[in-house]
C-alpha cells in the first residue's frame, strides 16, 4: 500500500478554520502554521528559530501557548500576516468546524493517556490527529515497527496497529483490538519492544 494513499485521510484535510472557544476568545483550528498557533510562555511572537523548535517538537505546547484572539478581527489581522486571506478561513461553518475540533480533541485525549513521558521513550514524532485516531512515528527497535495508529472504536475502546514504514510503502505488522486504555503502554511494549516508563525497564 502507498504510504500517500494511506494517510491521506487526515493530512491536511481540515484546512484552516478560526472557533470560538467557551471563554469568548478565538482561535485557528485545522491546518494551522506554528507562528499563528503558537507564541511564546511569555506571550510574545515566535521567532523563526523558535517557530521551527516548537515544529520539532512532540508535544509543543512544553515550549510554547496556544494562540487566541479577542476578535476574528484581531485573528484575521494577524492571519495576513502569513499569506492568509479572510476568503481562505473558514468561520462561519460552525457545526462543521465544531466537529472537526471534536474530533481533534480525540486525538489529544489519546496523547494525554500515553502521556508525553512514554512518547518521549518512544522517540514519537510526527503526532498527527484525524477523525478519532492519533498516529506517530516512532524510534528504532527490535520489532521493526516505526509507525503507531490508535483508534478510537464505538465501543469506547482502542485498536492499535503496528506498521513499518519504508520510503513509499507501508506495512501492517500489528494489530491489537478492543484494548483499555490503561492497557495501550502495555500493548505497545509488547509490539515494540520499548519502553514506555522507567517502572517497566529491567522487568
Amino acid at each position: 500500500m502507498r504510504l500517500k494513499q494511506y494517510l491521506n485521510e487526515g493530512i491536511g484535510k481540515l484546512g484552516l478554520h478560526l472557533m470560538k472557544n467557551p471563554a469568548g476568545t478565538y482561535s485557528f483550528v485545522g491546518s494551522v502554521p506554528v507562528e499563528l498557533g503558537y507564541l511564546t510562555k511569555s506571550g510574545k511572537e515566535l521567532t523563526p528559530e523558535e517557530a521551527k523548535e516548537v515544529a520539532r517538537a512532540n508535544i509543543p505546547a512544553m515550549l510554547a501557548k496556544t494562540r487566541v484572539f479577542k476578535t476574528p478581527q484581531e485573528a484575521f489581522k494577524v492571519a495576513k500576516k502569513y499569506g492568509y486571506k479572510e476568503k481562505d478561513i473558514s468561520f462561519n461553518e460552525e457545526k462543521k468546524i465544531l466537529k472537526e475540533a471534536t474530533n481533534m480533541q480525540v486525538a489529544k485525549t489519546i496523547q494525554k493517556q500515553l502521556g508525553g513521558k512514554a512518547l518521549y521513550m518512544l522517540g514519537a514524532k510526527n503526532l498527527t490527529g484525524g477523525d478519532k485516531w492519533l498516529s506517530f512515528r516512532i524510534g528504532r527497535n527490535s520489532k521493526g515497527v516505526n509507525y503507531i495508529k490508535i483508534k478510537l472504536t464505538s465501543m469506547d475502546l482502542y485498536d492499535v496497529e503496528f506498521g513499518a514504514i519504508r520510503g513509499t510503502n507501508y506495512k501492517i505488522k500489528y494489530e491489537a483490538k478492543g484494548i483499555y486504555a490503561d492497557q495501550l503502554h502495555s500493548t505497545i511494549e509488547e509490539h515494540t519492544g520499548m519502553y514506555t516508563s522507567l517502572g517497566t525497564m529491567g522487568r
